[in-house]
């Protein structure tokens, strides 16, 4: 079955998101969001990568992604 919701709710541009969403207040992000700082996420790896060379660890970070698909 092909998946129709690209043609339900496409997708805005790259430039559009940027401009409507970096940079701007916590406050004004309509909601719900996935609002991710990119310093903290640095710092925790950073300290993780730290963490594991101490214990002599190897480390293999990775992101899982999970697609939604919306209600009908």
């Amino acid at each position: 079955m092909a998946d129709d919701s690209a043609l339900l709710s496409p997708k805005p541009s790259g430039t559009k998101l940027i401009d409507e969403f970096v940079g701007k207040r916590l406050q004004d992000v309509p909601t719900p969001a996935a609002v991710v700082d990119r310093a903290v996420v640095r710092r925790n790896c950073d300290s993780m990568l730290r963490a594991c060379e101490a214990l002599q660890l190897d480390f293999r970070p990775h992101v899982k992604t999970h697609k939604v698909k919306d209600a009908p």
